[in-house]
């Protein structure tokens, strides 16, 4: 049978301890102990109310008694690629976690609303699912660190890519090496931040240096499928220079359409810079040049910050921007006159 608690509050202490937490719900210290690990067995009705308790008072296992404990929230398995960012993202934050002696559990947008009935040290969040952005809001008492997703950055602390740099350093980039004829193409959906972001800077700085970005040249993507006939615009409308922006597998379909579907000469014909995809980018012919991204990197300033979190620092929501350098290899054409070309 649920236990209720008396009409009695517990102790007004920032120190309240699990045997004051057992006493107010009615319950056994071993109970408490149980539904503060996340163990089951607890009846629901009482763990919602030793969790009620719990977060009123900021109670939370003692350090000494385990490890810290996070949870991380993903997309719907539907929407994840296995060899894409989110997982490639996931193994890095375990990675992190594991190696300061720390715990990570895994949660998908379908099953995350057992968040609510447990309790944990604080939530990565990888997640674009309404809902689940809505069920986060709700977890007043637990530190959140929503990853690259900076449309919820009045809502949630967010550690990500500094993408409107990123776009004016890869412009800038590409015309300082004498390219005037600037492209853009970007994966679905194209109204995320991070798209809409580079665009606007990529534009700016091309507008800067007289250099329009024309409308024909820039290809937002609604499906994967439309990328080969969005290449082929953007090669019949003369671009020498394309920029196909992110860290999952756009930047080689692009390089493999224009290769061997277009018969486009990479970067005699025209040049290509990606986002890095570790492991694959250095190995196409040529060697793809890169916004580098390193997720190790992100992980680790992640798990920093939530932790800094944790002991209520800083209590407003923040973004936290990392740089993203460009890593030359051969897939950019220097197209400058012999006497101005770096030495």
């Amino acid at each position: 049978m649920t236990k209720h608690a008396s009409q009695s509050s517990p102790r007004q202490s920032p120190r309240a301890t699990i045997h004051d937490i057992a006493r107010q719900a009615g319950v056994s210290i071993y109970t408490v102990s149980r539904t503060l690990n996340n163990v089951p067995g607890v009846n629901p009705g009482t763990r919602e109310l030793v969790l009620d308790l719990c977060r009123q008072f900021n109670m939370r296992p003692r350090p000494v008694a385990r490890r810290k404990h996070f949870a991380l929230v993903i997309q719907k398995k539907d929407r994840a690629n296995a060899t894409g960012y989110t997982a490639m993202l996931a193994f890095q934050l375990l990675a992190e976690v594991s190696a300061r002696k720390m715990a990570l559990s895994l949660f998908t947008e379908e099953d995350c609303g057992t968040l609510q009935r447990m309790l944990f040290d604080g939530i990565f969040a990888v997640t674009w699912d309404e809902p689940t952005i809505a069920m986060l809001s709700d977890l007043k008492k637990t530190p959140i660190v929503v990853i690259n997703r900076f449309s919820l950055a009045s809502r949630f602390h967010v550690v990500g890519w500094d993408h409107e740099t990123e776009g004016r350093t890869v412009a800038e980039y590409l015309l300082g090496l004498g390219h005037k004829r600037l492209a853009f193409v970007a994966e679905p959906p194209a109204h995320w931040k991070s798209t809409q972001s580079r665009l606007a800077s990529y534009r700016a700085a091309c507008a800067a240096a007289r250099r329009p970005l024309a409308a024909s040249r820039v290809e937002l993507l609604e499906s994967r499928e439309q990328l080969a006939l969005a290449l082929a615009r953007i090669v019949a409308g003369g671009a020498d220079a394309i920029y196909a922006p992110g860290q999952g597998r756009l930047g080689p379909e692009v390089a493999q359409i224009l290769q061997c579907s277009l018969k486009v000469r990479i970067p005699d014909d025209v040049s290509l810079v990606s986002g890095e995809h570790s492991g694959w980018s250095s190995l196409f012919t040529p060697p793809l040049t890169t916004v580098d991204a390193p997720l190790e990197l992100l992980a680790r300033r992640s798990v920093d910050h939530l932790l800094a979190l944790i002991d209520k620092r800083p209590a407003a929501p923040a973004e936290i921007l990392l740089g993203t350098p460009i890593i030359e290899r051969k897939s950019v054409r220097d197209r400058r006159p012999a006497a101005g070309r770096r030495k």
